[in-house]
């Protein structure tokens, strides 16, 4: 199984703001520490007036699978 990099990281943050929006991306975990690690964790900071949180995982799933 390959490692996720930190250059995974921005390029899967970098798609997800140019799709979403979102007011913030904040990578935590092994690839925050380590700069790699078995998967990535985001944390997705959205603006409360913008659409609802299923909306929000749809998208995000959407934009996902196309990577």
């Amino acid at each position: 199984m390959r490692s996720v990099t930190w250059e995974d990281s921005k390029a899967v943050s970098n798609k997800l703001v140019s799709v979403l929006h979102p007011k913030a991306i904040i990578t935590f975990g092994s690839v925050a520490k380590k700069g790699y690690g078995n998967d990535l964790d985001l944390f997705i900071v959205f603006d409360e007036n913008g659409k609802n949180m299923a909306q929000n995982y749809i998208d995000i799933r959407v934009t996902l699978k196309k990577m």
